[in-house]
């Protein structure tokens, strides 16, 4: 197809925005604007587990332009850690267990990107960071747990030693230990150990420093692996577990992210998820999400912990914000984008978003 003709640098101009809007760039990305700053990317327990090909080219292939921070889940690993301390008749902290996955699953992170990457992966020197977060000592999630850790017992097997708690909860006594546990949504007679959840509020200076220092010298980094270490402003170890998605928007802030990018088990943020009327959604701005998450819409322990993230991180600075599936392409914004808006204010840009005289595809253009 011959290329149109532009006469004047204004048209020269406008076709070549024209362009790039036609090609899903953005202005930002169009312009090389904040690529100094890092791309944080949160991969999720889904794209470890028999993803982790899909997952790793498409962080290499973001790595060839950006600098990329890494964080993941490690659920089922801390689980699986417990079962067989518990097996053995050893006891092991959730800090002892969350230590550990986060230099095991760097690893295999490390691993898959060399399999991947092949001589690239030398260049970028992967470096696995084992995080410290502080979290709050009068959180009140410490009164009421409610993150599942574990495996799942019935009632013919541990109801002999449990006794009634608060709040719904039962205290399991086995052995010198006390643990509470919970009925599972959905599974009469079923019983989870449950832990407090705690929303952290930094992190761990000297943790945060060695990241920085990463980021500087060009390196990838992986952090805060599981949410974290959770410890309390004074140092000392606490029994709970953090949520990966909320740890990572706060990373987020603390080293001036330009984006985020969660890897989840879905491709899009969906309305009424999983029922006849379910609605993808391919592009949100802050106040759509926050108000949809305020109306009951993304449930806790499902998608709501990743809305909550997500504004937060655009709260903290962050530009844009992905939530995706580890077989899309990330770097063509294949999932659910959440931004900002525009950065204006006042009531002109409210009427004009009001009219409709800026639609919301060229809104996400602008400000991606």
């Amino acid at each position: 197809m011959p290329k149109p003709i532009c006469y004047g640098i204004s048209s020269k101009l406008w076709y070549g925005l024209t362009r790039l809007f036609k090609s899903n760039l953005s202005l930002r990305s169009a312009t090389h604007a904040r690529q100094h700053q890092p791309v944080v990317i949160a991969v999720g327990g889904n794209s470890l587990a028999g993803a982790e090909k899909q997952t790793v080219r498409n962080i290499m292939e973001l790595a060839k332009s950006h600098r990329v921070v890494i964080t993941h889940g490690n659920g089922p690993q801390v689980g699986d850690k417990l079962a067989g301390a518990e097996a053995t008749g050893l006891v092991k902290s959730l800090g002892e267990c969350t230590r550990e996955t986060q230099v095991e699953i760097g690893q295999e992170l490390r691993e898959g990107m060399q399999k991947v990457s092949g001589l690239a992966f030398h260049a970028l020197r992967p470096e696995v960071i084992q995080t410290y977060v502080i979290v709050d000592p009068k959180d009140p999630a410490f009164q009421r747990p409610t993150k599942y850790i574990g495996q799942e017992f019935s009632w013919d097997e541990i109801g002999f030693s449990c006794t009634k708690g608060d709040n719904d909860l039962f205290n399991w006594h086995t052995g010198s230990l006390t643990y509470q546990l919970k009925q599972v949504p959905g599974k009469p007679g079923i019983l989870r150990r449950v832990v407090p959840s705690p929303k952290p509020i930094s992190i761990h200076p000297d943790n945060l420093r060695d990241i920085k220092r990463a980021i500087f010298l060009g390196k990838m980094v992986i952090a805060a692996g599981g949410g974290g270490i959770p410890v309390l402003p004074d140092g000392s170890p606490v029994e709970a577990v953090i949520d990966k998605d909320l740890a990572t928007a706060l990373l987020c802030r603390e080293i001036k992210a330009r984006s985020l990018i969660i890897s989840t088990g879905v491709r899009h943020v969906a309305h009424n998820f999983q029922n006849p009327f379910q609605e993808d959604i391919l592009y949100y701005q802050l106040q759509d999400a926050l108000w949809n998450l305020r109306r009951g819409q993304y449930p806790a322990g499902a998608m709501g912990e990743k809305i909550e993230a997500v504004i937060n991180a655009l709260r903290f600075g962050v530009n844009s914000a992905l939530i995706t599936h580890p077989e899309a392409r990330w770097i063509n914004n294949e999932g659910t984008t959440i931004t900002r808006g525009l950065d204006l204010s006042g009531r002109l840009y409210n009427l004009i978003r009001f009219t409709g005289l800026i639609s919301r595809d060229l809104q996400r253009w602008l400000v991606t």
